[in-house]
């Protein structure tokens, strides 16, 4: 009876250091009332299992295949409770089984191995220390073990990006049913050679999840720099526009002051004849002239109404609804450049995402106001995934102003908020416009 007891008292801790590693991942994101919850339950049914276990080895006695059978099934009633009781996805449960079973086995191994060198046709005294020897090794490497456990998922998140995610997920169990399959059908402890290649079986895992995660992760920044290439590709097309507006607007200056000495002639004359109301009525339709063409721009400051126009007319191009609602100051700390090609960069990422979307979708926000002596931009766009990919430029702005940076994804909006302490007077031109 006392042997049935030391055995079944050896199985239950080798269990439950299985349930505590397979617990490690997910404890980070546990509640206080979870994790108590869920040892409860663990501690109940391990006290029903050792009762279990004990039975069976007082009756049936100490044998290798029941020995075998008892430390291959009695782990999935623990895997059912911690499903249960933590709420997370089946394909994470599915990937941590994994590697705990693979650690379980190549423990297992190295303790077979050991026991291999000393007994070798003494079965039962071998299964009594490996029992002691397995959680003997589990304590001596328990930091190591605590520090891999705890951060595998954090390791291992690259790895579920990719179009093989699945495949990754119950790989590591496979290779651990494969490597059991041998050990399960043999009558007796299998050989010396067996033992060593199953042992070197999960490490090459390790090593491959590992060479996955480097090529996922070299993938994504090779996708990243493409994704920064086509942003600077179009960003230079828009210097190049700019470039073309700003000339533009160099010819309407001129053509502006040609009109204007042209019209103070003509007023001059009016004047001269007398015809002080045809000079009113004169003066009055350029005014409204000016308003008209004032309302073309979106603000006072000229590299914004450059970046807007330009913004307007991909708007226009694309069939995008672009909204904005302009109120600054017209003198203020940042540095216009600066602000300039921030918004230009915000809007290339948001156009380059709406445009592709339904035509009833394509709707872009901006909003520049002022609250006292804070600025406020803002920028959002109907999206099911935030378009701001490439935030560098964002926060490089924000570090160098000490702004405040959000960005906030909600369903089919997305959205970017950036403010900063401005200390020029609340002084404001405020201009709306629709695209």
């Amino acid at each position: 009876m006392l042997e049935a007891l030391w055995f079944s008292f050896n199985i239950t801790a080798m269990q439950l250091s299985g349930v505590y590693f397979r617990y490690l991942p997910f404890r980070a994101d546990m509640s206080y009332l979870q994790v108590e919850d869920f040892w409860r339950r663990i501690f109940i049914w391990s006290s029903i299992n050792f009762s279990i276990i004990a039975t069976l080895l007082y009756h049936f006695g100490v044998t290798v295949p029941l020995f075998k059978a008892i430390i291959l099934l009695g782990w999935i009633p623990y895997i059912i409770i911690s499903v249960v009781t933590i709420r997370e996805k089946i394909s994470l449960h599915i990937f941590i089984i994994g590697i705990q079973a693979l650690w379980s086995l190549m423990i297992h191994t190295i303790v077979a191995i050991t026991i291999k060198l000393f007994w070798i046709e003494i079965p039962l005294e071998a299964m009594f220390f490996q029992g002691i020897w397995y959680v003997a090794t589990v304590l001596l490497l328990i930091r190591f073990e605590i520090e891999i456990f705890t951060n595998v998922l954090n390791f291992s998140k690259e790895l579920f990006k990719g179009p093989l995610n699945k495949y990754i997920t119950i790989m590591p169990l496979a290779i651990f049913v494969g490597c059991v399959l041998p050990v399960v059908t043999a009558e007796n402890y299998t050989t010396f050679k067996e033992q060593f290649l199953r042992f070197l079986i999960p490490i090459f895992c390790f090593f491959m999840y590992r060479a996955v995660k480097i090529s996922n992760k070299q993938f994504e920044e090779l996708q990243n720099n493409s994704a920064i290439s086509n942003i600077l590709n179009h960003q230079l097309e828009t210097l190049k526009l700019y470039e073309t507006l700003m000339q533009d607007n160099q010819r309407q200056i001129e053509n502006f002051r040609r009109d204007l000495r042209e019209s103070y002639i003509q007023i001059s004359k009016m004047l001269d004849n007398g015809k002080k109301e045809d000079a009113l009525n004169f003066i009055y339709e350029k005014i409204n002239l000016l308003q008209e063409q004032n309302n073309h721009f979106a603000s006072s400051i000229p590299l914004l109404n450059a970046v807007f126009l330009i913004y307007r007319q991909k708007a226009e191009e694309f069939k995008i609804n672009f909204n904005q609602k302009i109120m600054l100051t017209k003198k203020f700390s940042v540095d216009e450049m600066d602000l300039a090609v921030l918004l230009a960069n915000l809007l290339e990422q948001v156009f380059e995402s709406v445009k592709n979307a339904p035509e009833n979708l394509r709707e872009v926000y901006i909003n520049i106001h002022n609250f006292g002596y804070q600025i406020a931009l803002e920028i959002s766009a109907v999206s099911k995934e935030t378009p701001f990919k490439d935030k560098t430029l964002a926060e490089n702005f924000a570090e160098k102003y000490a702004a405040t940076l959000k960005i906030s994804q909600e369903k089919n909006s997305s959205k970017i908020y950036i403010s900063w302490q401005e200390k020029a007077a609340p002084v404001v031109s405020s201009l709306n416009f629709s695209a």
